[in-house]
């Protein structure tokens, strides 16, 4: 009988428990800057939500379309320019046979950035004409497919354009779509004076007219509704998105294994946007995405005589998981937040460092990527993971050898023209912060291998010896840096380290490179 009453107690328990679960669901939410408790979900859902933008199939292949007429413009208003590209193939061979689709031999600049470009024009229009991820990616391979094919119809079918045009265009296009979308953010109440005044409200203007000007000009033909007003971020816009934009000029110092050493000139820029309200304040979160909430930049150039260096990366978190946990006490934030996600990512590298030149440009296909932020009151950390199938072009550093001791005859055109070859690999990385107080510590590093792809070269039959490249890059960097809140200056302190080993059938040659750069900028 007692047993009875136990098991009818808690049954009665239990559906009293369900009854006020039911009458009380949970639901996410963040205190914002005004210490207001918001809703996550329908704040969400008005601005990143698919109602805000529906799909307009016809003009955005209608844009795609006026692309690919300029494009082709562009490509015939000069034919002798691109005649040294022409191999005459059939279209039928280019439809139906592989003799016709193979790697082409144009400088990395074209392949790594203007085919970026590109393919991110073809699937940024159509991200601003609604379509998701997918679809726009699929207008960006035809929209390459169509030219490889048809448009260039005295050139053999380029693997590598192929793969870079679409998958890079992914990375480049959703960045750029993102940061369009921020730009053009600016809350539609009545400002007050203060807010108006000085060069704040030119600096958006001129934002919105320039990166932003697509989002603008569909705005204004499309005249979306209205997104949920939010509170001004620190430049004024929309604070449903998180932003980190860094610019800075400074030195850097250059030495290598040969015990050279050199100066330059550096400038760098960062962006970083997450397309999430309440990211990182308190609050209660769980959310998956696919809009490509995720988005970052990071450029560095330095210049002077002996010492250039390009290096460029974006990367797009397109699909994934966002989770936080996290408490206000007035010792500062606790709690936990964590994101996983599939990326897509773009890195670039061209370096003349003390007279000798390398060259490396890797896409990641597709990956997972994890970040975990762990905020400690005053201070945070921060840990990030990723592994990624790649391809690359990769300077062979042992083709100098090889070419010393056998010449150039029979070898990869791409290798005799620019000193690289194209190749599958794969790649991991992982980074590590702490920062306290303005102060911020880190590290990271990445090391990728890379093997040549045979067989596919542009002038096949002149290849006689081809013997299989293999490639490991290894980067690690250290970075000290001092942003005091409350200010925009930005003080950083970096230091590098780039060690190659490349092989070419029995030739090897190591090198690394190590740089040291100090800049001073803005945090905004």
């Amino acid at each position: 009988m007692r047993c009875t009453a136990l098991l009818a107690g808690l049954m009665l328990s239990a559906v009293a428990w369900t009854g006020n679960a039911k009458a009380e669901p949970h639901v996410d939410y963040f205190i914002d800057a005004r210490g207001n408790r918001v809703e996550f979900r329908p704040l969400y859902e008005g601005w990143f939500g698919d109602r805000r933008y529906p799909a307009n199939y016809g003009r955005a292949a209608g844009e795609n379309a006026a692309l690919l007429a300029f494009e082709l413009f562009l490509y015939w208003y000069d034919p002798n320019q691109n005649s040294v590209d022409w191999q005459y193939p059939n279209l039928g061979s280019k439809l139906t046979s592989n003799e016709a689709v193979r790697f082409d031999d144009n400088m990395q600049l074209t392949n790594f950035l203007l085919h970026p470009l590109a393919g991110g024009a073809h699937y940024g229009v159509s991200r601003l004409n609604g379509l998701g991820i997918p679809a726009s990616f699929a207008s960006a391979a035809i929209s390459s497919g169509l030219y490889e094919t048809l448009f260039e119809w005295r050139e053999v079918v380029s693997i590598n354009d192929l793969i870079v045009t679409p998958f890079a265009g992914m990375a480049l296009g959703e960045t750029l779509f993102q940061l369009g979308n921020y730009l053009n953010s600016e809350s539609q109440r009545p400002k007050l004076l203060e807010e108006t005044t000085g060069g704040g409200e030119f600096g958006r203007r001129l934002a919105s007219v320039t990166l932003g000007l697509p989002r603008r000009g569909h705005d204004v033909v499309d005249t979306p509704p209205p997104a949920p007003a939010v509170v001004d971020d620190s430049l004024g816009l929309s604070s449903a998105y998180w932003h980190e934009f860094r610019l800075a000029v400074g030195a850097e110092f250059a030495t290598n294994d040969h015990h050279d050493f050199g100066q330059a000139t550096v400038i760098r820029e960062q962006t970083t946007l997450v397309a999430m309200p309440g990211f990182l304040q308190p609050g209660d979160i769980t959310t998956w995405y696919w809009n490509g909430n995720f988005t970052s930049t990071s450029t560095k150039v330095g210049f002077e005589q002996r010492l250039r260096d390009v290096d460029v990366a974006i990367d797009a978190h397109l699909i994934g998981h966002y989770e936080q946990h996290l408490t206000v006490d007035g010792d500062g934030l606790h709690g936990v937040a964590h994101e996983i996600a599939a990326h897509t990512a773009l890195h670039y590298v061209e370096r003349w460092l003390l007279d000798r030149h390398d060259f490396y440009a890797t896409l990641h296909l597709m990956g997972p990527v994890g970040t975990l932020w762990l905020p400690l009151g005053k201070a945070r950390l921060r840990f990030a993971a990723d592994v990624a199938p790649d391809f690359a072009a990769i300077r062979s550093l042992a083709y100098e050898k090889w070419v010393a001791r056998l010449g150039t005859e029979g070898t990869k055109s791409s290798l005799l023209l620019h000193g690289y070859y194209n190749a599958w690999g794969v790649s991991t990385g992982a980074s590590a912060a702490v920062m306290a107080h303005g102060v911020s510590l880190s590290a990271e590093g990445r090391f990728g291998h890379y093997e040549s792809i045979d067989g596919f070269e542009r002038f096949r039959e002149r290849v006689t010896l081809e013997p299989h490249n293999v490639d490991n890059v290894l980067e690690l960097s250290t970075a000290l840096a001092y942003e005091p809140p409350g200010t925009v200056f930005s003080a950083r302190l970096e230091a590098t380290h780039v060690a190659r080993t490349s092989t070419m059938g029995s030739f090897s040659s190591p090198r690394y490179d190590q740089t040291l750069g100090v800049t001073l900028g803005a945090r905004f």
